[in-house]
């Protein structure tokens, strides 16, 4: 049976549950009445890898994928309308580290793995604002795309990449809490477990396989000698390129299972995450700790004809976002308005009472929290612009009426011609001025400068998920 997608709340009722009051108790040191700004706090940043919001129970989702997040939102801010700034794992997470757009900061990743530079040593991250500022810090990541190599490790005391999933590298991460508790702190958290597989099944978690995909039936995720992610891309460019259908390659019950992995796995992190959670109350440090959890990107399995991900749809593009701010301000408050990744690095230092780089683009999201106000307009993505209410591809011509059609299926641009020539001449304006602004930053630098050295088995790795040649 396949599972009901349930979207958000609707926007009005989503928009009363941002206007109520909330109980605002006390944050750390001398905060304000709201608990924030909070002078000496610390921050733990977790991004989950290919997230997508509405495979969470968080946020509507049928099945039970996030009951520990569910918890955690009664004392937290959840943002229903949150969506990544363009770009997949290394390009939305230097997005997420200095509040610049892809087209500015250049980080970018490509399905041929070529030189691409790395954030050049002038750009200013979270985590050398935050240095700054006196908290120790330290990174714990698990993908290739996150290397040091990229610029990721810029401000870190620590930047660990042995990876080996969540159950290797949250031990590490907590050791080091555990070192560091006394000071203020910087701890970010990359967990890899939900993103597809290089081989065998697609997806899948230790003791979570039959969660949600029991009557596998032999399913082993392979055929025609091809497996798991790399299947999946085979099959993407062969349905890209006009050879067959989707469900020529991938049936109906096939699909059903192939999620049913992936929601077992987000089962397996929301467990993980709550260990997380508890360790820092078991320290008495969770009223003084900001968190923030969300992610990179979403997933397809077979919208618009697509698998794993790659398009600017909703089910790429739209990924989680939850703040429990010190002393768990503003608890239990659902926020409506549009915000994007790089909307991320002014927010969290405007909590902690520290400036932000003149060079961001993104703005602070206290006032949708505090007020409900809307803080932006538009959110560029990698080849399409997003309002609140409506998406426009400039390529296709293509315009979707996200409330009416929140599956993204008719083109509404015949109906709305002047709309979608605004949006047009806002995606246009937006891409050249985002690029001019990496041109001024000196951001292009030179084509093969600071690549991860790769062996043979991390190559084989990228091969087998697309991006290596």
């Amino acid at each position: 049976m396949a599972v009901r997608r349930l979207r958000a709340p609707p926007r009005a009722v989503r928009a009363l549950l941002t206007l109520a009051l909330a109980a605002l108790l006390p944050g750390c040191g001398a905060p304000s009445s709201a608990g924030v700004p909070c002078d000496g706090c610390n921050l733990v940043l977790v991004s989950v890898d290919t997230l997508r919001a509405d495979h969470m129970s968080l946020y509507g989702y049928e099945r039970p994928t996030t009951p520990h997040l569910e918890t955690l939102a009664s004392d937290a801010v959840v943002f229903d309308e949150f969506v990544n700034s363009g770009g997949w794992t290394l390009a939305s997470h230097m997005s997420m580290f200095t509040s610049l757009y892809p087209r500015t900061h250049r980080v970018l990743s490509t399905r041929a793995y070529k030189g691409r530079p790395r954030l050049p040593d002038a750009r200013v991250t979270l985590a050398e604002v935050l240095s700054d500022a006196g908290h120790a810090s330290a990174a714990f990541v698990d993908a290739l795309w996150m290397r040091a190599a990229f610029g990721f490790d810029q401000g870190f005391d620590l930047y660990d990449q042995k990876g080996g999933g969540v159950q290797a590298v949250l031990p590490r991460a907590l050791a080091w809490i555990d070192d560091h508790r006394a000071a203020p702190f910087f701890l970010f958290l990359h967990i890899y477990d939900v993103h597809s597989k290089p081989v065998g099944l697609p997806y899948g978690c230790p003791g979570y396989l039959d969660r949600y995909a029991a009557d596998r039936d032999g399913y082993d995720g392979c055929e025609g000698g091809r497996c798991a992610s790399n299947f999946l891309l085979w099959v993407d460019a062969d349905v890209k390129q006009g050879h067959h259908r989707l469900s020529e390659w991938i049936d109906e019950g096939e699909m059903e299972i192939i999620e049913g992995l992936y929601d077992g796995c987000i089962n397996f992190v929301d467990d993980h995450v709550a260990e997380l959670v508890d360790h820092l109350k078991q320290l008495g440090i969770y009223d003084r700790t900001l968190l923030a959890i969300t992610s990179d990107h979403g997933e397809q399995f077979g919208e618009h004809g697509s698998v794993l991900h790659g398009h600017d749809f909703e089910e790429s593009v739209r990924i989680p976002l939850l703040l429990k701010l010190p002393g768990q301000a503003y608890a239990g408050r659902r926020v409506g308005a549009l915000a994007t990744t790089i909307d991320l690095m002014p927010t969290l230092l405007a909590v902690l009472g520290r400036s932000v780089p003149e060079e961001g683009q993104g703005v602070n999201l206290l006032p949708a929290v505090r007020d409900g106000d809307s803080v932006r307009s538009t959110v560029l993505l990698d080849a399409a612009l997003r309002t609140d209410r409506n998406k426009y591809f400039p390529e296709t011509g293509r315009l979707y009426d996200l409330a009416g059609d929140p599956a993204e299926t008719e083109d509404a641009a015949g109906r709305q011609p002047e709309l979608a020539e605004r949006l047009d001449e806002a995606f246009r304006e937006q891409s050249e001025r985002t690029e001019r602004e990496g041109l001024l930053l000196g951001a292009r630098g030179p084509e093969k400068t600071g690549l991860p050295e790769l062996d043979e088995d991390e190559r084989a790795q990228l091969e087998a998920l697309g991006y290596a040649k």
